[in-house]
């Protein structure tokens, strides 16, 4: 005859048996229309939205048609892209593990190549030294001498080049011609370019009186040209 278990050793036992029995709360239920979209993969069109955010920020950083109008709607597509994607990953874990359902490790619809990464990373950096800026203005700059040139010494002061107009790609909407050179306001930006005739632009002032860890915010200034900007100036002045 089995000899009976002390009651100790059945108090320990009732838990574990508890936990080998366990079954999700809603395992028995079928999914409905919206719980079976939240337990599938993201579709590849929010990679594709992201990417597209992606290139339109850096479009709009290079001041580029468009410019910061187009680089505040990549702002937006990415800020909600990212917010979409915090969302309904957690919610995806939470659907599957109360339906009991295998969790999704990494679909292929969330992946990112290589190149898609260095877009996206390239996107989140461009506020950072005005880099999209400079490397335009390094591309476009012997364009852009010529219709500087053209402004201030052969076109007379009074009588500046009609606006808007494009410029490289940099659409300008005004020409203001001063004794030391031509200032072009950029459509679609606050700012504008400045171009020196008599020299080399000099680093910019701000410089010297912003300390280190604030010079990524620092427009560009190099060979002659310069970028005046209101973003900047409450900060430095």
């Amino acid at each position: 005859m089995p000899r009976a278990l002390p009651a100790r050793a059945v108090e320990e036992v009732i838990p574990v048996t508890q936990v080998l029995d366990y079954r999700p709360p809603l395992a028995d239920r079928p999914l409905t229309r919206l719980t079976t979209w939240l337990a599938t993969p993201m579709s590849p069109r929010w990679r594709t939205a992201t990417l597209v955010s992606s290139a339109l920020v850096l479009w709009g950083a290079a001041w580029l048609p468009g410019a910061g109008i187009v680089e505040a709607a990549g702002w937006l597509g990415l800020a909600l892209c990212a917010t979409y994607g915090c969302v309904r990953k957690p919610m995806r874990w939470i659907v599957r593990r109360a339906y009991g359902l295998p969790p999704v490790s990494s679909p292929a619809s969330e992946w990112y190549a290589r190149w898609q990464l260095a877009l996206l990373i390239l996107a989140v950096s461009s506020p950072l030294f005005w880099w999209p800026l400079r490397l335009s203005m390094l591309v476009q700059r012997p364009l852009l001498n010529r219709f500087a040139w053209h402004a201030y010494a052969e076109a007379p002061m009074l009588d500046p080049p009609a606006t808007p107009r494009l410029v490289a790609l940099v659409v300008v909407s005004r020409v203001r011609p001063n004794p030391s050179g031509v200032e072009l306001r950029v459509l679609g930006t606050t700012a504008a370019l400045r171009f020196s005739a008599d020299a080399p632009v000099d680093p910019h002032w701000a410089f010297d009186y912003a300390p280190w860890y604030s010079w990524w915010m620092i427009p560009p200034a190099s060979a002659g040209w310069s970028v005046d900007s209101m973003s900047y100036r409450l900060y430095f002045r």
